[in-house]
C-alpha cells in the first residue's frame, strides 16, 4: 500500500565498467526531504540477491519523505559475495552511485542540504561516505565499517581480496584508499559532512569507530555542521536499531533537514 500521492518506480544505470546500480524510488507529492538507503549486507542463510534494496518496504511508512533505496553494484563482481563494500579494483563506484543520487534531487527538485543517507554496517560505511560526495547531505551510519580491511571477519576479507579486488587491501589501499577507509574517503572528497554515528560499546568495532570520531575532530578539513556519535543501550553488538527508533531519527532530521537537535530522541546519550 503506497501513500496518497505517491508515484513508485526502479531505476538503473551502469556504471562506467558496465556493472548495474539498482535503485527504487518513491516519489511524494508534497515532500521536500530525501532519504536515501543504503545497502546492507547479507546474512550466510537463505537465497543470496545481486540486487538487495535494504529497507526499501520502510517507504510505506514514511509519507512526508521522497524514499530512494539503492544496490551495492559491486555484488555484480562475484556470483557468492553477500557483502561486497561497494569495491571494485579500479571503478570508485560509489562516486557514481552518488552522480545516480544527485541525478534524482535535480529531477525532484531538492538540493543537497535536503538528503539524508542512511545506512547500517556496510552501509553506514556507504552512507558516510556518500555524505561526503553531495557537499551539504547528512548522513546517519549505524555501526558503521571504518576501514573495511580491519572487519573482523577473516573469510570475508579474504573472499573480497579474491573474488573482488584480484589483490590485497594493502596494495589496493596504495591507489584507492577513499574505497578502503572512512577517512580517506572524506580526505579525496575535501570535506567532512555532517552525521551521526550510531553505536553500542559491544559492537565489535567500537574501538575503530571511536577512534574515527576523534580523528574527525582532529581533521584539517573543511566541515559541514555537525559530527556526532551516539552510544545506545538499546541493542548490544552487531545490531541495528528497530525500526520505530530508526524512523525517529529519520524524522527529527525531516524537521529540520539537519542534525543538531538529534538528542531529542532519547535512545541514550550522545557524545
Amino acid at each position: 500500500m503506497h501513500a496518497l500521492g505517491t508515484v513508485v518506480e526502479t531505476l538503473e544505470k551502469k556504471s562506467n565498467t558496465g556493472l548495474s546500480i539498482h535503485g527504487a524510488l518513491a516519489r511524494r507529492d508534497s515532500a521536500e526531504r530525501l532519504v536515501c538507503f543504503m545497502p546492507a549486507a547479507q546474512t550466510g542463510t537463505g537465497i543470496r540477491r545481486w540486487k538487495l534494496l535494504s529497507r526499501w518496504n520502510w517507504h510505506t511508512v514514511m509519507p512526508n519523505q521522497h524514499v530512494l533505496a539503492l544496490s551495492d553494484p559491486a555484488l555484480g563482481l562475484d556470483d557468492e559475495i553477500r557483502g561486497a563494500w561497494y569495491l571494485h579494483p579500479t571503478d570508485d563506484l560509489l562516486e557514481e552511485m552518488a552522480v545516480m543520487v544527485q541525478e534524482q534531487v535535480i529531477r525532484l527538485g531538492l538540493s543537497n542540504d535536503q538528503i539524508l543517507f542512511y545506512g547500517s554496517s556496510l552501509g553506514g560505511f556507504g552512507a558516510l561516505g556518500m555524505a561526503s560526495l553531495l557537499p551539504g547531505s547528512s548522513a546517519i551510519a549505524e555501526i558503521p565499517q571504518i576501514d573495511v580491511s580491519q572487519w573482523p571477519s577473516p573469510g570475508s576479507i579474504k573472499a573480497m581480496e579474491n573474488r573482488v579486488l584480484g589483490k590485497t587491501f594493502s596494495e589496493h589501499r596504495i591507489d584507492h584508499p577513499e574505497m578502503v577507509d572512512v577517512r580517506d574517503r572524506f580526505k579525496k572528497s575535501n570535506l567532512i559532512p555532517p552525521f551521526l554515528l550510531v553505536s553500542n560499546e559491544t559492537d565489535m568495532s567500537i574501538a575503530i569507530q571511536q577512534d574515527f570520531m576523534a580523528d574527525v575532530a582532529m581533521a584539517a578539513l573543511p566541515r559541514v555542521g555537525q559530527q556526532r556519535m551516539l552510544l545506545t543501550n538499546h541493542v548490544s553488538g552487531h545490531a541495528a536499531l528497530a525500526q520505530l527508533e530508526a524512523l525517529a531519527l529519520i524524522e527529527q532530521w525531516s524537521e529540520r533537514a539537519e542534525l543538531t537537535r538529534i538528542e531529542a530522541v532519547r535512545l541514550e546519550s550522545i557524545t
